[in-house]
């Protein structure tokens, strides 16, 4: 399978904003406690003005994933991380803010793949390191991102509004990228 990770540029807002707003609702709707607290996440972290107000941030780049040429999911890098404690932690990493498939790829290897592209661009921008939250509840990716070669390395809270009390402990995992 053919697996590509192409930047998003201002043209792509729509295809984005799809691809987005479906693979996110396909795997975590359950996770808010109502579908207007999903709507107004939804709203916030992916309406046309926001995704073209991070396309424009020289500090994130949004990756369209393909599969064999068809849209397949999303990434959304940080040159630097975002939380300050973690930034003074991990001073040359790249942010995984988000890694979302389409429900019909998942267990396909696209992932693993896609994972692979994006050590790949954290060299080209010479980064020492990846780190990225996740849910405690979503075992499947914590193991997923294990098998990847990251590592649990601290705990935090996703305090979002709306989202269900149970879901918000995050673990925050990491991967060190050796020197080539």
């Amino acid at each position: 399978m053919k697996v590509d990770l192409i930047a998003a540029a201002l043209k792509d807002v729509s295809l984005l904003h799809d691809v987005c707003t479906t693979a996110y609702t396909q795997h975590f709707t359950n996770q808010w406690e109502s579908a207007a607290a999903l709507e107004q996440y939804l709203a916030g972290s992916f309406s046309a003005e926001r995704l073209t107000k991070d396309i424009l941030d020289p500090g994130t780049t949004y990756y369209l994933i393909y599969a064999d040429d068809q849209p397949a999911g999303f990434v959304k890098l940080n040159d630097q991380l975002k939380a300050s404690d973690q930034a003074l932690r991990f001073p040359n990493a790249l942010e995984l803010e988000r890694i979302y498939m389409l429900a019909e790829v998942k267990g396909t290897g696209v992932g693993k793949i896609a994972m692979e592209k994006i050590e790949g661009i954290a060299r080209e921008k010479q980064k020492s390191a990846i780190v990225l939250y996740v849910v405690d509840v979503n075992e499947t990716a914590i193991r997923f991102y294990e098998r990847n070669g990251f590592m649990k390395t601290g705990k935090t809270r996703l305090e979002l509004p709306g989202f269900r009390e149970e879901v918000k402990p995050t673990t925050i995992m990491s991967k060190t990228l050796p020197d080539l």
